[in-house]
């Protein structure tokens, strides 16, 4: 059964940090800092969202306890988001000067503080579980923990970079759901796992793990382009007869040509058709 107060506080938090990325971007600095697809981003968003709920059944009830918790971590995720934006667009020379040293420290503490959250999560979590559960989240983490690995592991080292995005690495702790509603201590480290993923979705769009280096970021891979376009080295020794406007509009033009007298025919073959059927049928009468 869907929690409709759960669907609400998706909305309600990824919306607003995705209206806090439009101020950003309007405010603060060009460029809006959330990648350019807001639909897409909306929608895979949901449907992640919606596998938790689907899954998970997780239960966080609207009191006034959760709306606190809720409330500190936008303010939270307010910081990661300036910290993180500041980091990610320092040029070369502000990282040489060490211009971010703060916010390096700053977003070491923040690390922390999630890793503290999620340690306590999982630790809480399996007290209340029995020993054949047990084994199938330890089993869980053990996959998990070798997908993530791989997915830093197999990669072009030469043009991507590792990410950590936080919202992604927290994301399956959202699955694990038993407790959730009528434990205060996991209710409560639920409601700020959610919050805090679904607002950095709003902010960042869904991440993945690895990004292009900043000195590819907006390039054009030539090689890439030539293989997509099925075009060989061979193809581009001579360059390719250039046609003028006037011969392009002379073959549209004979192009439908041919389209209105295949038409035609059409038309007088049906025509030929219809009148010998109606012919033997009122012949047959």
């Amino acid at each position: 059964m869907i929690n409709n107060y759960l669907v609400l506080l998706f909305l309600v938090v990824y919306f607003g940090f995705q209206i806090f990325a439009q101020m950003w971007g309007t405010y603060l600095e060009k460029g809006i800092p959330s990648t350019q697809n807001y639909i897409q981003n909306f929608v895979s968003a949901l449907v992640l969202i919606g596998l938790v709920i689907y899954l998970g059944h997780p239960n966080i009830p609207i009191n006034k306890s959760t709306l606190i918790v809720v409330t500190i971590m936008f303010i939270f995720n307010f910081l990661y988001c300036f910290t993180r934006k500041a980091l990610d667009n320092q040029t070369k020379r502000d990282e040489e000067n060490n211009v971010n040293a703060g916010k390096k420290v700053l977003r070491v503490i923040i690390a922390c503080i999630y890793s503290i959250m999620i340690f306590f999560y999982i630790l809480f979590y399996m007290s209340n579980l029995g020993i054949s559960n047990l084994m199938n989240v330890l089993i869980y983490f053990g996959i998990l923990v070798g997908l993530l690995v791989s997915f830093y592991v197999f990669k072009n080292k030469t043009q991507y970079e590792n990410k950590f995005p936080y919202s992604l690495f927290i994301y399956p702790i959202l699955f694990l759901t038993t407790g959730v509603g009528t434990v205060p201590s996991l209710t409560l480290l639920y409601t700020a796992l959610f919050t805090s993923t679904v607002a950095l979705w709003g902010f960042f769009g869904v991440e993945w793990f690895v990004g292009p280096k900043k000195e590819f970021q907006g390039s054009i891979n030539r090689e890439m382009c030539k293989a997509y376009l099925g075009i060989a080295d061979s193809d581009l020794i001579s360059p390719p007869n250039q046609q003028t406007q006037t011969a392009v509009n002379t073959k549209n033009i004979n192009y439908l040509y041919i389209a209105i007298t295949l038409i035609f025919v059409a038309f007088l073959v049906a025509t030929v058709f219809a009148y010998v059927s109606v012919k033997r049928i009122l012949n047959n009468q």
